[in-house]
């Protein structure tokens, strides 16, 4: 299988991924009107024949089927809860496909899969509602334990709390994590912000990916007159005063996203396509960072374009945000037919400079 290539030309950074999440399924509506619905609204929308997914399947799949496996490659391990129940089995066959190895994945009788609703509106912005009462939100703290005892530390690794479990068990990843030596990431969605800080959340990761929604809520502003790069940094900025060396992403839909690290702000635009759903988007930009992290390109460049690729491609980052523009052409929220050769290809089409690092691993030099 064609797989990117580590900077180095010997071996990743990272050979190892164990994350926690969502994993589920769901259905997708694209809403009639554009304005946001109302607290009592009823609303009308198509039912779409799209593929919808839960968060750690999303992230995990790119760098499972853009990296390469076994003894020169990488190993995914998702832990999380399915149901007992014809979706749940699905799922596992489908993240074994993608290469992952689901033994952290338990099939729960008494709880259904996971299941959301995906809504789009016509300008293609969007979100969902996920059920709370699934085989995901029985995942606990002694589940990811269990999972510990039988993984020993050795191995360069990257663990991924994202969410759609319970906050408890993505904490308890964390803080093996910190033990192991291990590079952490997570993800918060808005309303658990005051939990995640409570439970010192920030000083258990290396990297936070975040909306423009969940960095308000960590900057405690409101979205009143406030632009996407004043609510990064003032978002980096209180997490720096808890963890100086965290690196953030911050999504802003069709205003690209802003990278802090070190003390540098860097803005990455949008790749202008033809978009056909957002959905799954940001979990595939932090999938595709991921997976630049994993590689050994560094996590900014330096500076910040105009517009993508004015300057020679470099980051993590920058793949992460070339895998999420791909996704949003896809209806699904796992853009399945992405790979290497369609990444390449893409770049070759709208005339990006590549750097040495993406040139080496795309395995041109």
């Amino acid at each position: 299988m064609n797989c990117l290539k580590p900077v180095n030309g010997k071996s990743y950074m990272y050979t190892r991924i164990i994350g926690t999440g969502g994993v589920g399924s769901g259905i997708v509506f694209n809403l009639d009107g554009n304005h946001t619905i109302g607290r009592n609204e009823s609303r009308s929308g198509k039912l779409m024949p799209f593929r919808d997914y839960c968060k750690i399947h999303i992230i995990m799949h790119y760098p499972s089927v853009l990296l390469g496996k076994g003894q020169n490659g990488i190993v995914s391990y998702p832990i999380s809860n399915v149901g007992y129940d014809n979706t749940g089995n699905v799922l596992i066959q489908e993240m074994k496909d993608a290469g992952m190895d689901t033994r952290g994945i338990s099939q729960l009788k008494d709880a259904p899969t996971l299941f959301s609703v995906c809504f789009q509106y016509p300008d293609k912005s969007g979100g969902n509602i996920t059920t709370s009462n699934s085989a995901c939100g029985m995942l606990s703290p002694e589940d990811i334990d269990s999972f510990f005892a039988k993984m020993p530390p050795g191995e360069p690794e990257v663990l991924i709390a994202a969410p759609e479990v319970p906050l408890e068990p993505r904490i308890r990843l964390l803080e093996h994590g910190r033990k192991r030596g291990s590079f952490n990431v997570g993800a918060v969605l808005t309303s658990e912000v005051p939990e995640f800080l409570s439970l010192d959340g920030v000083k258990l990761v290396d990297m936070l990916a975040v909306n423009i929604d969940e960095a308000l809520a960590i900057a405690g502003l409101t979205n009143e007159g406030s632009q996407p790069e004043e609510v990064a940094y003032k978002c980096y900025h209180t997490l720096t005063k808890i963890n100086p060396d965290i690196m953030l992403i911050v999504t802003s839909g069709a205003k690209g996203c802003h990278a802090c690290y070190k003390g540098k702000i860097e803005h990455i635009p949008i790749i202008q396509v033809n978009v056909v759903s957002t959905a799954g988007a940001g979990d595939a930009l932090l999938g595709g960072t991921v997976t630049g992290l994993c590689c050994g390109l560094p996590f900014i460049k330096g500076s910040s374009d105009d517009t993508f690729g004015q300057t020679p491609l470099l980051s993590a980052v920058e793949l992460g945000t070339l895998v999420s523009n791909l996704k949003v052409t896809s209806p699904d929220t796992i853009y399945h037919e992405l790979d290497v050769n369609m990444l390449k290809d893409f770049c070759v089409s709208r005339g990006f400079k590549l750097s040495d690092e993406f040139k080496r691993i795309f395995g041109e030099i």
